[in-house]
């Protein structure tokens, strides 16, 4: 299983839409034009404003559950897999704004890479690390 994408962000602004569902915004500590904005179910993993994430995503060719695949998140705090459905380039046209849905949990990154591996209909697992 290979990485796709890494950057760590510090979230900038937690807004509870839903009950269980947070949409976090943050921005890129590396990258500093990277955003991301992500929907996490906070029943399962708790954000708050200043944390840093480690992101990472991961190709997937098969999302059946194997142990093998436990195996690779055991590390990670929180993990969904899910579907890029568009990539477009930003207002400016510098930037690339790729969307991606992990059942229903949304996901916008902005300002990744012109030259990214990332298309659109290709399965991933997204994963997250805190921090701080």
């Amino acid at each position: 299983m290979s990485i796709l994408y890494r950057d760590l962000f510090q979230v900038g602004q937690v807004e509870k839409n839903f009950e269980k569902v947070a949409r976090i915004l943050a921005t890129s500590t590396e990258e500093k034009q990277n955003e991301l904005m992500l929907d996490i179910n906070v029943d399962l993993y708790n954000v708050t404003v200043g944390d840093i994430l480690e992101v990472r995503f991961f190709e997937s060719y098969n999302e059946s559950y194997t142990p093998e695949l436990e195996k690779n998140f055991r590390n990670y705090h929180y993990v969904m897999h899910g579907q890029i459905y568009k990539i477009e380039p930003a207002r400016d046209q510098s930037k690339l704004l790729i969307y991606a849905s992990f059942g229903g949990l949304l996901m916008r990154l902005s300002g990744y890479d012109q030259s990214s591996v990332l298309t659109v209909n290709q399965n991933i697992f997204i994963a997250l690390e805190k921090k701080s």
